[in-house]
């Protein structure tokens, strides 16, 4: 799915990759992480390595709230305002990528002169890409959801949905959401949805906005049908 190229015209690292391709996946970008606590508080002001562990803690989560890990980053940008910082910048980099069992990421680090956040020493930014087999394949779940609009509400119903799709595709255990709707039936709708297990399909049934329009059915709703399908391939 991911491909490193290191050209031998270009000086080896083991550290990076001179180039990455993407041959397929769900790509994550992550915006560049400061060393903030949850309310927004600069942690280790003025010590590099407090913040080094902080935005590297920061990556972690935001990683792991996607579905990902440091094994499935592709790129890393790094901005730091101390060039005396990059030893340990270098031994938390390398501590967070341990475990790796592919080529590191691609790299780019850049010295400026200061960051957006007041008194902020390191920003980090990743791009990850994670295989949409990676769950095992029997352990996903496919949904074809059909609804027919009820007179005059179609309209309505089309605007709850697309809000709906908006979140949906949020959810960790989502791995693709497509809305149709029908040519010349324009009360027709159909939802094809990919989970990564009946666990995370049973949550994304107990979100209050799926229980908002389960709540409207009636209203807006003539005709429905669900059907839950399993890989077997």
């Amino acid at each position: 799915m991911i491909a490193y190229y290191n050209p031998s015209e270009l000086l080896p690292s083991p550290y990076y990759s001179h180039a990455a391709q993407i041959n397929g996946g769900r790509i994550i970008y992550i915006s560049g992480q400061a060393a903030l606590d949850a309310k927004g508080q600069l942690v280790g002001r003025g010590d590099f390595r407090k913040q080094a562990e902080k935005v590297f803690a920061n990556l972690h989560s935001t990683l792991t709230s996607a579905g990902a890990s440091a094994s499935d980053v592709v790129q890393i940008e790094t901005y730091y305002v101390n060039r005396a910082d990059l030893p340990i910048y270098g031994e938390l980099r390398q501590a967070f990528f341990a475990g790796r069992k592919t080529a590191p990421p691609a790299s780019t680090t850049v010295q400026v002169a200061g960051l957006v956040t007041d008194g902020a020493l390191l920003e980090i930014g990743l791009i990850a890409v994670v295989s949409e087999r990676s769950e095992t394949a029997t352990s996903q779940i496919t949904v074809v959801a059909t609804l027919q609009a009820k007179a005059e509400q179609a309209a309505e119903l089309e605007k709850l949905l697309l809000a709906n799709a908006e979140k949906t595709r949020l959810e960790r255990g989502c791995l693709k959401y497509d809305l149709h709707r029908g040519l010349e039936n324009r009360n027709l709708f159909v939802l094809y949805e990919t989970w990564s297990n009946r666990e995370a399909l049973t949550k994304h049934f107990e979100m209050p906005y799926m229980k908002e329009l389960a709540a409207r059915r009636s209203e807006l709703i003539e005709r429905y049908e669900m059907n839950v399908l399993q890989r077997f391939d």
